[in-house]
């Protein structure tokens, strides 16, 4: 379920952790420019209540064959960087990446380690799936659903239940006249 979407163009400066971002990210022409060993990482992107569990990461390198740049999310606020394994791959490809440790506020790091310049244009965040959390048990955002009148299954067991009652069951409205 796509409940948010991000895109960076590096036109602004709005998301950028100055302090961790040694690459020239160029608001006036909308590029990250990295020479080797350097970097960009940007600001949470998205804070919330619930639990990010996977997010599907596009970027659009120039010039290269293959994505140069090594990218890294992050769910816990820059606590633990995850590589999410899209350097190496062809440009303009996607990861759907599932974190190994979860979290409620989201950041993105590229390094550059290809042993030279690269340019970077966009980097799109998209199709985030959340997972809520209320004391010690998990709430599901997303269960399987079966059209009719038998719709969803129980957590604990796995059985379909039914969501509506039996027709029977159903009280008319002449019974309730003059109650």
């Amino acid at each position: 379920m796509a409940e948010w979407s991000f895109i960076e163009t590096f036109d602004t400066d709005t998301y950028k952790d100055v302090a961790n971002t040694t690459g020239d990210w160029s608001t006036g022409d909308g590029y990250l420019f990295t020479n080797t060993g350097q970097q960009a990482q940007s600001l949470h992107i998205l804070n919330t209540y619930k639990q990010i569990v996977s997010v599907v990461l596009t970027s659009n390198e120039y010039d290269t064959l293959t994505n140069e740049l090594t990218y890294y999310l992050s769910a816990d606020n820059g606590e633990t960087w995850e590589d999410v394994g899209l350097a190496g791959k062809p440009v303009d490809s996607f990861v759907l990446y599932k974190f190994t440790i979860p979290g409620k506020d989201l950041k993105w790091k590229v390094v550059n380690n290809s042993g030279g310049n690269s340019v970077l244009y966009t980097l799109t965040l998209s199709d985030v799936v959340f997972t809520s959390v209320s004391g010690e048990k998990e709430l599901k955002t997303e269960w399987p659903n079966v059209v009719g009148l038998t719709a969803g299954t129980t957590k604990q067991t796995g059985e379909q239940m039914n969501l509506i009652p039996e027709e029977e069951s159903l009280v008319s409205e002449k019974d309730t006249i003059g109650l």
